[in-house]
């Protein structure tokens, strides 16, 4: 029970204190709705600022989208054009088409991107098998041409959502697009302390310090600009820490590090499937089965 006292002295006309009188009034319901009140008002603070961070997504995204597509639209429109021209010679047309095909797979590609990133900070955390949802990544990639897929992190949950799944495919697609000389795409862990790092890495140009400064700021970089700036947005919803620590010439190294908490290690509970998943990668899958 809360109470509020209030004191009142008894004075005589002569002035001396003969007692006094105190008044107790409840307000254990005052306080109640005061503390209800508070919490009322520290949620809406919350909410104003996911609210704000949203807006904020849905700007950034927005205009690097509209960017994206309206050049892969006109290099679409302009192999369109040259397939008027070459229909009648066979191979011509043949290229012409793998080539549309390819913009067109870049275009759902881009629009991809702009649903995750929309997604950042929707789901609820879980932990996640970090097989699983790597195995899945490396389902969505069309062509790993040369390189091989080397995963070393079996039985490992993480403290996650689905869009870690995203995040394991936007890695491996810079390496396939940016890597150059890439052969090798590496997933492992290694654990330190009170945490565990998640350390993704290839073997490919890597990445120098001066690019490195940068690498996550909104904007830097090829393609879409977003991919690297959205996997920080990620990690960072997730309560991780993300560095690239690779070497120019080597080869470039994600490291995300885990909180103690955040992570676990379970009996292990997939297999990768030989029939669809070694296929997809073109049997370059190196798995703990």
């Amino acid at each position: 029970m809360s109470v509020i006292v209030n004191r009142y002295p008894i004075i005589t006309d002569d002035s001396e204190l003969i007692g006094s009188i105190s008044i107790y009034t409840d307000v254990t319901m005052q306080k109640s709705l005061e503390n209800e009140l508070t919490s009322y008002v520290d949620a809406l603070a919350v909410s104003s600022g996911k609210i704000k961070d949203l807006n904020d997504k849905l700007r950034i995204v927005g205009s690097l989208t509209r960017h994206d597509i309206r050049n892969k639209l006109s290099a679409l429109n302009g192999l369109i054009y040259l397939l008027r021209d070459s229909k009648d010679n066979e191979e011509e047309f043949s290229a012409d088409l793998v080539e549309m095909e390819k913009v067109s797979s870049q275009l759902v590609n881009i629009l991809e991107v702009q649903r995750a990133f929309e997604q950042v900070g929707s789901e609820e955390l879980t932990f996640v098998d970090v097989g699983k949802f790597f195995s899945e990544a490396v389902g969505l990639v069309s062509d790993f041409k040369s390189v091989t897929v080397d995963f070393k992190c079996e039985g490992i949950e993480v403290l996650a959502d689905s869009l870690l799944r995203q995040l394991l495919y936007n890695l491996m697609d810079n390496t396939l697009k940016y890597g150059g000389k890439a052969t090798t795409i590496k997933l492992y862990y290694r654990k330190e302390k009170d945490e565990l790092q998640l350390i993704y890495q290839d073997n490919g140009e890597g990445i120098g310090q001066e690019q490195r400064v940068h690498l996550f700021e909104r904007g830097f970089g090829k393609g879409t600009r977003i991919g690297l700036y959205m996997i920080k947005r990620i990690v960072e919803d997730y309560g991780w820490q993300l560095v690239e620590n690779g070497e120019k010439g080597v080869g470039a190294r994600f490291t995300m590090k885990i909180p103690e908490k955040n992570y676990r290690f379970v009996d292990l509970k997939w297999c990768f499937d030989e029939s669809s998943l070694l296929a997809a990668t073109r049997k370059r899958w190196r798995s703990p089965c």
